[in-house]
């Protein structure tokens, strides 16, 4: 029978992780006092989980971490967790082998170690000491300095970016973006949102997962000459408002009369392998690839865009990807300034870009007009 103390709190009972291989009977008894003896699952679970307020990604992203940790970790108390403890998890994320027996058996990169290492030194700050600074110290674990980040090797042939032809040439080939051995329905084979995407991407310059967690509420079509999209980036907390020009505007509301989804643009738009499958299509049948041969990724167009805007007006690129906004400006004041409407309406748009905003304008012009009453 379990007791008064040990009645589950509502608030467990909305809990999205994976369930654990221990009792819930066990892990309710331990609530409130985890020791240095205890799991970072069990401290996840207890004292973090709880005070997170991420999105379904970085919950996704911290157990992965906490899964790696459980099997590479030589010590799985939070206790002996230190300096040397840290580096031989770092040096283990970097050897282990992933994608084993397949043909893309390779070991991590040091970005996506490092990325790794930043989630879990999130979890281990919550378990240093309480100070002024971690005011939420559970003091499980005695402070060390964490290591530095893995060196990534610097390569100037990796520094890519699109040019008109090759953005044209990505944009008619959105038509292959469905697999070809596949049956199935799915607003991610839809031209018309690869396409879209791509003119948002050159345009207003978001980040791969903002550009497509956007939702129609972040589009206003009222505001400035074309309309203007306002998001705030997940990485940074930034909220900006980006204009709208022409062709962008077009493209949009061209999905939007496809009434595709009430609430976002791009539907099916997940971190998965199939948008990556999708994506490289895409780069396949436009034959465009980077230099040394390698996959163009789509963050590239995110360079491609600050580069584009920078070469017409100094210092725009920077504006549009929320590299030059700071502090209280960035997400509360700065919105843009007419130099950076006048680069947005006249940035030079690719050809392919302009060819389908001309399409979709005669096909939205076509809806309007009422057919004739019948005599």
């Amino acid at each position: 029978m379990i007791s008064a103390a040990t009645k589950p709190r509502q608030r467990l009972k909305t809990y999205s992780i994976r369930p654990s291989s221990r009792p819930i009977l066990k892990l309710l008894q331990t609530e409130d006092r985890c020791t240095p003896q205890s799991t970072l699952r069990q401290v996840y679970r207890i004292h973090i989980y709880r005070d997170l307020e991420v999105g379904e990604d970085a919950l996704s992203d911290y157990n992965h971490v906490i899964n790696l940790w459980e099997k590479l970790a030589l010590d799985r108390a939070v206790g002996k967790i230190d300096r040397e403890a840290v580096k031989d998890f770092r040096s283990r994320l970097s050897n282990q082998l992933i994608d084993k027996g397949t043909t893309r058996e390779r070991k991590r990169s040091p970005a996506t170690v490092n990325k790794l290492m930043r989630v879990f030194k999130a979890l281990v700050r919550r378990m240093w000491p309480k100070d002024s600074r971690n005011p939420d110290g559970l003091g499980l674990v005695e402070y060390f300095r964490f290591p530095k980040p893995v060196s990534e090797p610097r390569n100037l042939l990796e520094r890519f970016t699109f040019s008109r032809p090759q953005l044209s040439n990505l944009y008619n080939a959105c038509i292959h973006a469905k697999p070809i051995k596949s049956h199935r329905h799915s607003h991610l084979y839809n031209p018309l949102l690869w396409q879209t995407a791509l003119v948002l991407s050159l345009n207003c310059g978001p980040r791969t997962w903002d550009l497509f967690a956007l939702k129609w509420a972040n589009v206003d079509f009222s505001k400035y000459r074309f309309g203007a999209v306002t998001f705030t980036a997940e990485k940074t907390d930034k909220t900006q408002t980006i204009p709208l020009n022409k062709v962008a505007a077009i493209h949009l509301r061209a999905v939007k009369a496809l009434s595709l989804d009430a609430t976002l643009i791009f539907p099916s738009f997940k971190k998965n392998k199939t948008f990556y499958r999708c994506w490289k299509n895409i780069c396949v049948a436009a034959q465009c690839q980077s230099m040394k041969g390698r996959n163009t990724r789509y963050e590239d167009n995110r360079k491609t865009c600050s580069t584009r805007y920078d070469d017409a007006f100094e210092g725009v690129g920077s504006w549009v990807t929320g590299h030059s906004l700071k502090g209280v400006n960035a997400k509360h004041y700065q919105d843009a300034t007419a130099r950076v409407r006048k680069a947005v309406y006249n940035l030079v748009q690719p050809r392919a870009f302009r060819q389908g905003a001309k399409l979709h304008l005669a096909k939205l012009k076509a809806a309007l007009v009422k057919p004739p009453a019948a005599s």
